[in-house]
């Protein structure tokens, strides 16, 4: 005779009712619930005390000697070139930003949109935004880097 079943038959398992008379819940899936390593309240634990001084190497490091001091600046000193404009290849007083993220002399980028094509001094690649933005930082340290250059 033919059977119906086709592999080992399992054992039928009664669903147990949810067990609702603690309102603690139980973790699902056999994972444990967490729980903190240590309580709250509890002090934290206190770093290892130093070893005492007679552990200690004998050897003493030298101390270290201070860097020499700048030398003197003078006007001849050539500015960052950060500092400088890559059109003009002048120092800059009024830096903008273009949409390359370069910066130049506002008055040579002006110039440069209006009279040329509208790309990138730098890359040469086409400029979408043609606006310019003031550049306050490189700005300042511009202003910082000629008042420490000047005449006494």
């Amino acid at each position: 005779p033919h059977s119906a079943s086709v592999g080992p038959s399992r054992p039928k398992v009664e669903k147990r009712a949810a067990d609702t008379s603690t309102s603690a819940k139980r973790p699902r899936h056999g994972k444990q619930a967490w729980t903190h390593p240590r309580p709250l309240d509890a002090p934290l634990p206190q770093p290892p005390a130093p070893p005492p001084a007679a552990q200690k190497a004998t050897r003493k490091r030298a101390a270290p000697s201070a860097p020499p001091p700048p030398a003197p600046l003078s006007l001849t000193s050539q500015p960052p070139d950060e500092f400088v404009c890559p059109i003009s290849l002048e120092l800059m007083d009024d830096p903008v930003c273009a949409a390359d993220g370069h910066t130049y002399e506002k008055g040579a980028i002006e110039d440069w949109l209006g009279t040329r094509k509208r790309t990138s001094p730098k890359t040469g690649a086409p400029l979408k935004i043609l606006e310019l933005f003031p550049n306050h930082v490189l700005r300042r340290q511009i202003i910082e880097w000629r008042e420490a250059h000047a005449a006494p």
